[in-house]
């Protein structure tokens, strides 16, 4: 409905700055944001229905438990303290590109939101063991996730390369071609 984007863009930038500056919380004016936005009829509750993503309300509601289950097992502070073993603490700055790179890897077999929640209970565990800031790994994390989302790829890294070589897989990964036995001379 483009006769309801002026109303829109206003109330989208309006819960934006709300929260930006202490008003509310980022939920709150969220949550505000989308009830002006039906009750403005920018969009009908029947639209706002069918564009939930469930399967990905359902994924991020069953990983919840698997972040507590990481957190209260125990699981956090061993996998944080693997991990400080293997990196080193001299460098927070490596530490925090290790967890970039950690969520990268658990980008491409997972969900974005699988590998965010996968990953947090990890990183704030490290960054507590280093006493750092745990927001900088949280954003670390983030940062990887939002930027999949922004790009709207779910393709692994080699297809990014193959796209921009325009090649196929068997160039990327050449694969030695199996001798037709089937035939006779």
């Amino acid at each position: 409905k483009t006769s309801h984007a002026g109303p829109a863009v206003i109330i989208f930038a309006a819960a934006l700055m709300a929260a930006t500056f202490g008003f509310v919380s980022f939920p709150v004016a969220g949550i505000g944001g989308a009830f002006l936005m039906l009750l403005t009829r920018c969009i009908s509750p029947e639209e706002a229905y069918r564009k939930v993503e469930w399967k990905v309300l359902i994924l991020i509601g069953s990983l919840l438990s698997l972040g507590t289950a990481m957190e209260a097992t125990g699981t956090g502070k061993y996998l944080a303290a693997q991990l400080i073993a293997v990196i080193g603490t001299q460098d927070p700055v490596f530490v925090l590109a290790s967890f970039f790179l950690l969520t990268v890897a658990l980008t491409q077999p997972m969900s974005n939101q699988a590998a965010a929640i996968v990953i947090l209970p990890i990183a704030f565990e490290t960054a507590g063991q280093l006493d750092l800031n745990p927001r900088s790994f949280a954003m670390s994390a983030f940062a990887r996730v939002s930027e999949k989302v922004v790009s709207k790829t779910r393709a692994s890294g080699w297809l990014l390369a193959r796209n921009t070589a325009r090649c196929s897989a068997t160039t990327v990964f050449p694969v030695p071609a199996e001798p037709d036995t089937r035939a006779g001379p």
